[in-house]
């Protein structure tokens, strides 16, 4: 899943080094699929021109990130079909009120929104008639959305005003449909660079030289005992997060990532930058299990 390169020394100014993660799409697509292009691109249920705009850009700039350049592309053709269910009423409920010190019953608007989307997307293989289609399936529900709530968290999550349209509701439930198509479709990789800390601590320098052997496992183990013997070891912990990163450990990695980012008051980037590559790796490495799990092309 992680292949490391090291570059450079590793003496008390460490070079930094290159992690590439490269997972590849679960889904069967037929050979000549390396290459994906967009193709036609059609919006069902919710009539909006811009909306409909929004989609195709979307699937247009993943496709361009994640495939490769190569002549005689395969076509995706995309659906996406969206119910909206808006639920309205007015209903009761008690406040505080401050003049009185009790409570107050007030007759309020309720809403509560509902939006499903499916999204079909058609594979066409360059000189083929014949198609794959793979299916995406999406939910949203206000009464689950935290922005329902106000931005002190403070609202009831059904008061109109605060109730997303659901105009935006669909073009997130879209970016995030095309997001899965293309991890089920295409290899994802990532290239980051990260450096590795000087230590003193027999163990974690023991560490240092593993990692430039390329036993990334060892490397682990090291930094592992490092830091047991010296808890409060910021530099041992990021080189342990690094090291769990280039073997593959990603909860490992996110576990000592997600520590060093509680304890470092000013949120230095690299850390906080971590956190979500790594985050997002295992939500990619879980929509793989989960696609390949199912017994059909829907996920």
């Amino acid at each position: 899943m992680a292949v490391l390169i090291l570059t450079g020394g590793l003496g008390c100014e460490t070079s930094p080094i290159r992690i590439v993660h490269r997972l590849e799409g679960p889904a069967s697509l037929p050979a000549g699929c390396a290459a994906l292009e967009p193709g036609e691109c059609v919006l069902a249920g919710l009539e909006d021109g811009d909306l409909l705009e929004i989609a195709r850009g979307a699937l247009t700039d993943r496709l361009r990130e994640v495939s490769e350049d190569a002549a005689g592309a395969a076509v995706v053709d995309a659906v996406f079909t969206i119910d909206v269910q808006d639920e309205l009423q007015r209903r009761t409920i008690e406040q505080g009120n401050p003049a009185s010190g009790g409570l107050s019953t007030l007759d309020v608007v309720s809403l509560v929104r509902t939006v499903d989307l499916h999204a079909e997307f058609h594979v066409r293989p360059p000189g083929s008639d014949s198609k794959v289609t793979l299916e995406v399936r999406r939910a949203y529900d206000s009464r689950q959305d935290a922005r329902t709530r106000g931005p002190w968290g403070l609202q009831r999550p059904d008061d109109p005003q605060y109730v997303p349209a659901a105009e935006t509701v669909a073009r997130e439930l879209i970016a995030a449909a095309v997001d899965v198509f293309c991890r089920l479709a295409a290899p994802w990789e990532l290239e980051v660079q990260m450096p590795l800390k000087p230590t003193l601590d027999r163990r974690g320098r023991e560490g240092l030289k593993q990692m430039n052997a390329g036993d990334y496992a060892e490397a682990v183990a090291c930094f592992q005992a490092g830091l047991d013997r010296h808890p409060t070891d910021e530099n041992l912990l990021f080189n342990l997060a690094v090291a769990a990163e280039a073997a593959g450990r990603l909860d490992r990695a996110l576990e000592a990532y997600q520590e060093l980012a509680r304890s470092t008051p000013d949120h230095r980037s690299e850390i906080h930058q971590a956190v979500k590559r790594i985050e997002r790796l295992i939500a990619i490495r879980e929509d793989a299990q989960r696609y390949r799990e199912g017994s059909a092309n829907c996920f």
